[in-house]
């Protein structure tokens, strides 16, 4: 019997069934086919938890997205975990807080005009199915794919606008920049992609590629398995043999990952190590076999104000908000340690303007023409409008920590800015959502978290180019000197010259107020005292905890 003859009398039988004898089998065919998909990719909680003591077992809050080094920054459980598979052409150095050559992979050379970037591939590095790893790879993932105009990431992409790309040899290849960039050599810390395995995905579809289930990289661990049990994952990495003769006595890791703290608190006694915990958090799980490290990262939260709404357009506007807020006392309530001032995340408590007043900012509410209603205990212009503001903030989870201190924050905002006659109106909406707001700027302010990364590049946050559409400078500022700054710390690789020119973007920021700078959080990381990693140093991301796993030891 043919395919044809075979789908005729399929056709038939099914029409000698009833529309509800049809549903019927329909619905049989749905159960059977979800419980075959259970079989293979679900497991029990027992499985969840069925680890061997050799395991470094960590856990995790949150869900898995996609193992996939070209879009895991956007979510934090991917990075950390794509950070152990893939590697990039330069890694971070914690111990000395900068990046470096990943000499497993690939060293480089900058030529005499510093627009030169020419890499040299290790002939020994290889990707986790043991083909070779060559200049190809690299082309693949940098111009092929990232470069391509379907690639949906754009902010990436954005990192290697108008750089070519070119191939030397199979192990040499080139990076020219139109113009000088002491920051781009960070750029390619990003993992890069096996052309044998990916060259035949259309590119727009790489994000949600099936292929991205079952990750081959070139990392010191590699993917084994995914089990998935309800709200429970556990994705487990093996060691890679082949990637460095430093070998940790961690053969495997494990990492839990669960839908809320509740329930890695319920199995904490089954974790080895959690990450990016809050104070309020590590004293709720806090128990004697953990060590604890605090760490900060280069990243801010700050109240992004729309300097195009015309009620705020004025400098003097902008200043009584920051006048209003106590940001040792927001500090304080929130369990954090570190007051900011600045994006660079400096502290100015000798500048006038970062000194909060209470008084001072009324009366540069007052000044500007908004009275106080004693009714109301609100201001209102001569017009009777009362100075009401929209702020939008992103939505979390019903019930997580997450929520929990946000609305704290909130609730502290807008007390203080109530106690200087402001009325805030407080408008949160899913991230999905919120992106599409900050795309039209559509907010009065926007409480809002960035992160300096591995650089003090500040282009992508406050260059005028970044005011509008996917741009992230998210308070719509334009300062034509600004600018021209932002263009010379990157043109130059002088540090010293470097340092000298963000002092003055810092100057005038502190003089415009484009955003009411908060605080850096403060994050702990317990980890066992059966497993030495060593000195943490100094994390520029979450996922940078790993950068010495090699030479971890867990205690048998």
């Amino acid at each position: 019997m043919d395919f044809k003859e075979f789908f005729y009398i399929s056709k038939l039988t099914c029409k000698a069934f009833t529309t509800k004898e049809r549903y019927g089998i329909l619905v049989l065919t749905l159960f059977f086919v979800f419980s075959l998909f259970n079989l293979i990719f679900a497991g029990g909680e027992k499985e969840i938890f069925n680890i061997d003591e050799n395991i470094y077992v960590e856990g995790f809050i949150g869900e898995i997205g996609v193992l996939n080094p070209l879009f895991s920054g956007l979510n934090s459980v991917d990075n950390d975990i794509t950070k152990l598979i893939f590697q990039g052409l330069s890694r971070y150095d914690s111990s000395t807080a900068e990046v470096i050559d990943n000499e497993k992979i690939a060293t480089h050379t900058l030529n005499v005009d510093q627009k030169e970037y020419t890499f040299y591939i290790n002939p020994n590095a290889k990707w986790h199915d043991n083909e070779a790893l060559t200049a190809d790879d690299i082309i693949f993932t940098y111009r092929d794919v990232i470069q391509n105009p379907q690639f949906p990431n754009i902010v990436l992409q954005d990192s290697f606008k108008e750089v070519e790309i070119t191939k030397i040899d199979q192990y040499t290849v080139k990076f020219t920049l139109p113009t000088k960039n002491s920051f781009f050599f960070t750029n390619t810390l990003v993992g890069l992609l096996p052309k044998h395995i990916w060259q035949d995905v259309p590119i727009a579809e790489i994000q949600t590629s099936s292929l991205n289930q079952f990750p081959i990289g070139n990392g010191p661990y590699k993917f084994d398995s995914m089990i998935r049990n309800n709200d429970l994952s556990r994705i487990q990495l093996s060691r890679y043999e082949e990637y460095s003769d430093k070998k940790s006595n961690i053969s495997k890791i494990s990492f839990v990952i669960f839908p809320n703290f509740e329930a890695l608190k319920k199995n904490i006694s089954m974790i080895n190590g959690v990450a990016g915990l809050s104070k309020s958090e590590v004293d709720e799980i806090y128990d004697e076999r953990f060590s604890f490290y605090q760490y900060i990262l280069p990243r801010y939260t700050a109240l992004f104000i729309n300097t195009d709404r015309p009620i705020l357009k004025n400098k003097k506007m902008r200043l009584a908000l920051q006048k209003a807020l106590d940001k040792k006392q927001i500090v304080n309530e929130m369990g954090y340690d570190f007051v900011v001032d600045t994006p660079l995340l400096e502290l100015q408590t000798e500048q006038w303007s970062f000194q909060s007043n209470i008084e001072e900012a009324k009366g540069a509410l007052f000044d500007e023409g908004w009275k106080l209603n004693e009714k109301t205990s609100l201001r209102e212009n001569t017009n009777g409008e009362t100075l009401s503001l929209r702020l939008l903030t992103k939505r979390y989870d019903e019930g997580s920590q997450q929520e929990i201190m946000n609305e704290k924050l909130i609730s502290l905002i807008k007390d203080q800015l109530k106690a200087v006659g402001v009325d805030l109106q407080i408008e949160s909406y899913p991230f999905n959502f919120l992106q599409y707001l900050i795309l039209d700027r559509d907010y009065d302010l926007l409480l809002y978290g960035q992160s300096l990364g591995y650089n003090l590049d500040l282009y992508s946050y406050l260059h005028s180019g970044q005011s509008k559409g996917r741009g992230l400078n998210l308070s719509s500022y334009r300062n034509v000197r600004v600018d021209q700054l932002i263009e010379d710390v990157r043109g130059t690789f002088d540090e010293e010259t470097k340092q000298e020119k963000l002092k003055r973007i810092g100057d005038i920021l502190a003089n415009d107020i484009p955003a009411i700078y908060l605080f850096t959080p403060t994050y702990y990381y317990i980890v066992d005292k059966k497993i030495d990693i060593g000195d943490l140093g100094k994390l520029a991301t979450p996922a940078d905890r790993f950068e010495g796993i090699c030479e971890w030891e867990k205690e048998n």
